[in-house]
């Protein structure tokens, strides 16, 4: 090989940034790069293309065996996780595992991943790895390093994990993990540090051998750009569930705990609670959540006939269903939650048939 090509590989095809290492290991060309020229990679390069990490969530899973073992336990422990199949999604796994003893795990939805080689092959790139742009940042001993991406989308890369969000998301996803800012600078430094040996390649499994031919990428591109927003979200919910699960774990025994010691009457004060996941990393067992929650079993407690049917967390919001016995009114807990300078919004009381009286209560720290 006589250099090192990296592209970044967005949705626009008909141009796409690049930077040349030569032999030598200086900079040998960078810019961008239009389809109508020649490629400006050597026909021995080693080509890396960055992809845009929103659609391609890293995140560390302890996997033993060879890359293909490793690869189909890591597509069983996620079908479980989603309780749903994910025989739609291709999973790429890296070769070694990182310092924690963790091996990085990617999962692309498998027409993103036809598209994004289609746009090669038109392109005329023949990439030796295809990478998420996040895994190209050097990864933290701990916390999360994290700054502006290609794209237009934050990049952040923890000691064993990896993604790309809106500022907002990425922020609420990190939570209060320490965080080091990066520059652009510090970021193309770090890109072109880690694509000389990348952590994680995407091209695995089905995609590792063939590419497709050049016009497959765009007979698929209308029914991706239709699916676009659903993928985007369906992707968002299976990170949030593998980046959160242990701290939603920690949640839902605090949350058991709390009621336990406030003698509160609830269903299911340690049943899986979805929502919490983000709120875990957000805000943490001292924040916003737990100011709501702790405000309304003090108010449950002091109010014969409530019961915690079900929690949720959204945007902000602690929602509540409760069980309301004859007799008992939701709008006791009013006082004390507005005393402790949180909004408190209560819904009717309803009758359902096997399930007695129910009401839905919202508390906005």
């Amino acid at each position: 090989m006589t250099g090192r090509t990296l592209y970044w590989l967005g949705d626009g095809a008909d141009e796409v940034r690049f930077t040349r290492i030569g032999a030598d290991g200086l900079l040998a060309a960078e810019g961008a790069w239009h389809s109508d020229g020649d490629p400006p990679h050597d026909p021995e390069d080693f080509v890396v293309v960055a992809v845009p990490g929103q659609s391609a969530p890293v995140h560390g899973q302890a996997l033993d065996g060879t890359a293909a073992q490793a690869r189909t336990a890591a597509r069983l422990a996620l079908a479980d996780t989603l309780a749903a199949g994910s025989g739609a999604a291709h999973v790429a796994v890296s070769e070694t595992a990182e310092e924690g003893g963790n091996r990085l795990v990617a999962l692309v939805d498998r027409d993103v991943m036809t598209d994004w080689l289609g746009a090669c092959a038109r392109l005329r790139i023949t990439p030796t790895v295809m990478v998420p742009e996040p895994v190209l940042l050097t990864a933290p001993i701990d916390g999360f390093v994290s700054g502006p991406g290609t794209f237009g989308d934050i990049l952040a890369r923890g000691p064993d994990e990896a993604f790309a969000a809106d500022p907002a998301l990425a922020k609420a996803v990190i939570g209060g993990a320490a965080v080091r800012h990066l520059s652009a600078a510090d970021i193309r430094q770090m890109q072109l540090a880690e694509s000389e040996t990348p952590a994680l390649n995407l091209l695995q499994g089905d995609f590792a051998a063939a590419q497709p031919a050049a016009g497959q990428g765009t007979t698929r591109r209308t029914a991706l750009l239709v699916g676009l927003a659903l993928v985007a979200l369906w992707l968002s919910a299976l990170f949030d569930a593998w980046r959160h699960d242990r701290s939603a774990h920690a949640l839902e025994a605090v949350i058991a705990e709390t009621v336990a010691a406030a003698g509160v009457n609830a269903q299911t004060p340690g049943a899986a609670l979805p929502a919490l996941r983000l709120a875990a990393a957000e805000r943490g067992a001292g924040g916003a959540f737990m100011l709501a929650f702790e405000a309304l079993t003090a108010g449950i407690r002091g109010s014969a006939g409530l019961t915690i049917v079900s929690l949720d967390w959204q945007g902000g919001r602690l929602m509540a269903e409760l069980a309301v016995a004859p007799g008992a009114d939701p709008e006791a807990l009013r006082a004390g939650v507005e005393a402790a300078g949180l909004r408190f919004v209560a819904g009717p009381v309803s009758g359902g048939e096997g399930t007695g009286n129910r009401a839905a209560v919202e508390i906005t720290p």
